[in-house]
């Protein structure tokens, strides 16, 4: 049985660090879980399983992933006991790092199987069983990561991302700030051919890729609403999401410093 939308949706996570082996593009890397469901996993994978250094900026990070995971990866769960047991193959749909000196790449993975109830007894993890109305379909977009819970956009907020100062000249592209907070935001791209710069290879890694190195790690950034810009600054890149059947592109952005509260009044954000 196949993953769609609606399974996804219906399947809890379950935070949970299980070792994981994960062979991808002729290399073995050894990764731990965050959370777990039955239709896909958080990964973390060492920096140092990349070859990278922790001060590794998101460029060479996206490069080094790219490279190591390609479009779809062999995961086995517990494999330290089980080997090979459990095993999936899983598709990237989320990559991104979170503070500065973290030690590990997040991976969103996809399974293209749900895990049997015979699998996660294997596992021995209590994950809860997908709804009953659950149906067979395609694999769907939805990333297996967790984001901190910021409040909806009240108006209409674009956000234009523009390349990093004194970086490439390149056009700009716009994103529908969904959900933001005083500290960062949550923004959509309807499609990713909307994005002037495409990745020269399909895949969250490859978009990845190019938005780090065209664009740079710290975009500019410039809040418009109704045409007019309220707001504008730097602010880091911190992971991307790809929806690999409807091309949608999801954004989570850092901003550089808090804002204020008269800008956050401004902004109509909580």
């Amino acid at each position: 049985m196949e993953t769609n939308n609606r399974d996804r949706r219906r399947a809890g996570r379950l935070a949970c660090k299980i070792p994981v082996r994960v062979r991808a593009s002729g290399r073995t890397l050894i990764a731990q879980t965050d959370d777990l469901s039955r239709v896909g996993a958080l990964l973390r994978i060492p920096l140092a399983e990349l070859g990278l250094p922790v001060n590794a900026p998101l460029s060479r990070v996206a490069d080094e992933t790219t490279s190591a995971l390609g479009d779809l990866a062999a995961l086995e769960l517990h494999y330290e006991i089980l080997g090979a047991l459990v095993q999936r193959m899983a598709r990237p749909v989320r990559i991104g790092r979170g503070g500065e000196g973290q030690g590990f790449v997040e991976v969103g993975c996809a399974f293209r199987r749900v895990l049997e109830d015979a699998e996660v007894e294997f596992l021995g993890l209590p994950l809860p069983p997908l709804g009953e109305d659950s149906q067979d379909g395609d694999f769907q977009d939805e990333a297996e990561g967790s984001e901190p819970q910021r409040p909806a956009v009240e108006s209409p907020l674009s956000i234009v991302v523009c390349a990093a100062p004194g970086g490439e000249l390149v056009p700009p592209f716009a994103a529908q700030a969904e959900l933001m907070d005083a500290y960062g935001a949550h923004a959509t791209v309807s499609h990713v051919s909307h994005i002037p710069i495409l990745p020269d290879r399909p895949g969250v890694s490859g978009l990845l890729n190019t938005l780090a190195n065209t664009y740079g790690s710290d975009p500019w950034v410039v809040l418009m609403r109704q045409g007019h810009p309220v707001w504008s600054g730097t602010a880091r890149l911190q992971s991307v999401e790809l929806g690999p059947r409807s091309g949608r592109v999801d954004l989570h952005l850092q901003f550089s410093r808090a804002l204020t509260v008269p800008e956050q009044s401004r902004l109509k954000v909580g």
